[in-house]
C-alpha cells in the first residue's frame, strides 16, 4: 500500500508541472486509481472504493501541505515532498555558484574581440556579452525569439577565447546543441552528455520518480559492466564558462545536478534562454531562479529577426501584456493581421492543425506542428498518418509498431536520431523532437 501511495504521489507530480508543482486532493485520488489499476488486480468496485480511499489517504499524509486547513478536494493545496526540496535546493546551490565578479567594460570587450562587429551588437547585446565574458559565477541573458543572443554569444566567444578561457555551450537537446555549435563557434553538448560524462546517470526508483545517481571514479556502472574513469570528452578546468542554451527549458532536476557540477569544478554559469517560450517536460522554475540569484541579469530588449519592424513590436507586447485591457488590445491585433486561428471545440483545433500540414505539405514547404502534451500530439500524429492512407500515399499492407504501439506503414518518414542514452528511431507519424528527458518537446512533420 506504501508503494502504491507513492506511485500515486508521482502521477499526480508528474501531472502538476503546469500548476508549478501544486496538485489537489481529486489528482492524488486519480493517481492512486492509476497506480491500482497498473497491480492487474480485479474486483468489485465496492471492495476497490476502499482500498483507493486508504492509498489516497497515505498519499496525502506524506506530501507538502501548502495551507494550514484542510483545503477543498479540487484546490491544488499540496506538493510533492521532493519537488518541494529540489526548489530550495537548486536555489541554494545558485546562491553558492553566484559568487562576485565583474563584467567587461564595453573597451576591454572590443580589445579581446577584436573581430567582433560592434555595430552588429545593441546596448543590451553588449552588457550581456560583457558578463558572459567576465568572471561572474552566475549571469543569465533573457530575451525573446530574434533580440540576437547567437550574435551575442560569439562576441563573448571570442572575448573569452582571448583570455584562454574555455565557453562550452550546452542545450537540452543534442540538435540545439549542435546548431548552437555551428553558430556560436564554441564546443558543444547536450546537458545529459556533459553530466554522463562527469558521472551522472539518469534513472527512475522503484515507485516511478526520476532520479539522478552519481558514479565516482573506480565505480562500476550498473548498465554497462565498466568502470567509471572520470571524464573523458567534456573536462572543466576553473575560469571555464558553461553556457547554457535554451535555458527556459531546463527542469528543476536536470538544472540542479548542473550547478552542482559547476560548483565542483569552479566554473561559471550563464543561463540563457526565454522563460515565455518553451517550458520544461518536468518542473519548471530553475530558470526564474537563477535570473533571483544571478550576480548579473540582462535582458535583450530589441528584436532583430522580422522584416515587419510592427510585428516585432508585436511580439515584445505579447510578452508582457500587463492588465487585460491591453492583453485584449494584443490578442485583437493578433486576429485582425491573420496571426490567430478561431475554432469553436478542440477537435476542430486539431483538424486545423492537420489541414495546415497537407497545405503546406502540398505547397514544398516544411511544417512543424506544436502541441502541448503527449496524448494530443499522437492524436495529431494518427489523423495525419490516416489521411494519407486515405489519400492512397501510405501502404497499410505491410506495418511496424513503434515506441507506445504506433503504426509504422510503408511510405513513413521517420527521423533517426541519436541522444545521449538511446540510439534508435523515434515512431512517429510527426516525429517528435524530444528533450534529452524524452518526451515531446515539439513536433516535426513526417512526410
Amino acid at each position: 500500500m506504501d508503494l502504491l501511495a507513492a506511485q500515486a504521489v508521482v502521477d499526480a507530480d508528474e501531472r502538476s508541472t503546469s500548476c508549478g508543482g501544486r496538485f489537489s486532493n481529486f489528482d492524488v485520488r486519480a493517481g492512486a486509481i492509476r497506480a491500482l489499476s497498473r497491480t492487474g488486480v480485479v474486483a468489485e468496485r465496492d471492495r476497490l472504493v476502499g482500498v483507493i480511499a486508504e492509498i489516497t489517504e497515505r498519499a496525502t499524509g506524506s506530501v507538502y501541505r501548502l495551507v494550514a486547513d484542510d483545503p477543498p478536494a479540487h484546490v491544488k493545496a499540496f506538493m510533492a515532498t521532493e519537488t518541494v526540496r529540489a526548489k530550495v535546493r537548486v536555489a541554494g546551490r545558485l546562491d553558492v555558484l553566484a559568487r562576485p565578479g565583474r563584467s567587461l567594460l564595453p573597451d576591454e570587450l572590443h580589445r579581446l574581440a577584436p573581430n567582433a562587429d560592434r555595430s552588429a551588437l545593441d546596448a543590451s547585446q553588449r552588457v550581456a556579452a560583457c558578463a558572459i565574458a567576465g568572471t561572474d559565477g552566475l549571469v543569465t541573458v533573457t530575451g525573446p525569439a530574434g533580440a540576437g543572443k547567437t550574435t551575442m554569444l560569439r562576441a563573448a566567444f571570442a572575448a573569452l577565447t582571448s583570455q584562454r578561457r574555455r565557453m562550452l555551450v550546452v542545450a537540452p537537446t543534442r540538435k540545439a546543441a549542435s546548431v548552437a555549435s555551428r553558430e556560436v563557434g564554441a564546443a558543444a553538448s547536450s546537458i545529459h552528455a556533459l553530466l554522463l560524462d562527469h558521472g551522472y546517470r539518469w534513472g527512475t526508483d522503484e515507485a516511478g520518480a526520476k532520479v539522478w545517481t552519481r558514479l565516482r571514479v573506480g565505480e562500476v556502472d550498473p548498465s554497462t559492466g565498466a568502470v567509471y574513469g572520470g571524464p573523458t570528452h567534456y573536462v572543466l578546468r576553473s575560469r571555464a564558462r558553461i553556457v547554457v542554451d535554451e535555458a527556459g527549458m531546463v527542469d528543476l532536476q536536470t538544472a540542479n545536478v548542473l550547478v552542482e557540477l559547476a560548483i565542483e569544478q569552479g566554473v561559471g554559469l550563464a543561463f540563457v534562454g526565454d522563460t515565455h517560450q518553451a517550458l520544461p517536460v518536468g518542473h519548471a522554475g530553475a530558470m526564474g531562479s537563477a535570473i533571483r540569484h544571478a550576480n548579473a541579469a540582462v535582458e535583450l530588449d530589441t528584436v532583430h529577426r522580422f522584416r515587419d519592424p510592427d510585428y516585432a513590436a508585436l511580439t515584445l507586447r505579447l510578452r508582457d501584456a500587463g492588465n487585460r485591457e491591453r492583453a485584449l488590445v494584443v490578442a485583437a491585433e493578433l486576429a485582425e493581421h491573420g496571426h490567430v486561428d478561431r475554432v469553436d471545440h478542440h477537435d476542430a483545433a486539431r483538424e486545423r492543425m492537420v489541414d495546415a500540414y497537407f497545405d503546406w505539405h502540398a505547397r514544398g514547404k516544411r511544417v512543424t506542428l506544436v502541441s502541448g502534451t503527449n496524448a494530443e500530439a499522437d492524436a495529431i500524429n494518427d489523423a495525419i498518418q490516416q489521411r494519407r492512407v486515405d489519400q492512397g500515399e501510405l501502404v497499410v499492407r505491410v506495418a511496424a509498431w513503434g515506441i507506445g504501439q504506433q503504426r509504422i506503414l510503408v511510405g513513413d518518414t521517420v527521423q533517426t536520431r541519436r541522444n545521449d542514452r538511446l540510439t534508435g528511431v523515434e515512431n512517429r507519424a510527426l516525429v517528435a523532437e524530444r528533450s534529452s528527458e524524452g518526451r515531446v518537446g515539439g513536433l516535426w512533420g513526417r512526410n
